[in-house]
């Protein structure tokens, strides 16, 4: 039910739970100094092109989006409602893709409703696998679906999202269940919606 009214009314759901501010200040300030600091403006052009393609023009205190100056190729959510996208996934990416990446965190935004800590385009911790790694998956596929739906609402071809997930596969250094994790996600994309 809460997935079927956050799909309904996705500009609205947006606010909810968003604070005033990004994590570049105060504690998540460290973060993003460990994830390189931020990019400047010229480089986070598509990211904020790709996030107003997936959400409509709203009062401002929607997700935020900002380039972190890393050459890895990531994206992560925040529970204030922040999206930190690297360098490195922009430059891998085309605009659908990289669109895909933004509605991917989107998804945890919005479908997860819980978010206490920064959500990763690659799962959760580099750790051996776990109770805590199997409820990262589940976030991840949820994630996935939630992302899936906006890029088929903004008339983006959905199968972005797994094309999207090979490209980050291919070109990061995952840990093999990692690796294995990502892979079971695209392939469920794949099944999903052929043709696309």
């Amino acid at each position: 039910m809460r997935l079927f009214f956050l799909l309904l009314f996705p500009s609205a759901t947006l606010l909810l739970g968003c604070a005033r501010g990004t994590v570049a200040h105060g504690p998540g300030a460290l973060w993003v100094a460990r994830h390189g600091g931020l990019c400047d403006t010229g480089v986070s052009a598509r990211p904020q092109a790709a996030l107003q393609r997936l959400v409509r023009a709203g009062d401002g205190r929607g997700p935020r989006i900002a380039t972190l100056a890393s050459d890895t190729p990531a994206a992560f959510a925040w529970p204030d409602g922040s999206i930190f996208v690297t360098r490195g996934l922009v430059g891998l990416l085309d605009d659908a893709e990289l669109t895909a990446a933004v509605a991917h965190e989107l998804g945890h935004l919005m479908g997860d409703g819980r978010l206490r800590s920064a959500a990763s385009l690659g799962g959760g911790s580099a750790s051996a696998p776990s109770a805590s790694a199997q409820r990262d998956a589940c976030a991840e596929s949820r994630a996935d679906a939630v992302g899936s739906e906006l890029l088929r609402r903004a008339g983006v071809a959905t199968d972005a999202m797994p094309r999207m997930l090979e490209k980050v596969k291919s070109s990061t250094a995952l840990p093999p269940h990692r690796a294995v994790e990502m892979q079971r996600r695209i392939d469920q994309l794949t099944l999903r919606s052929p043709g696309n």
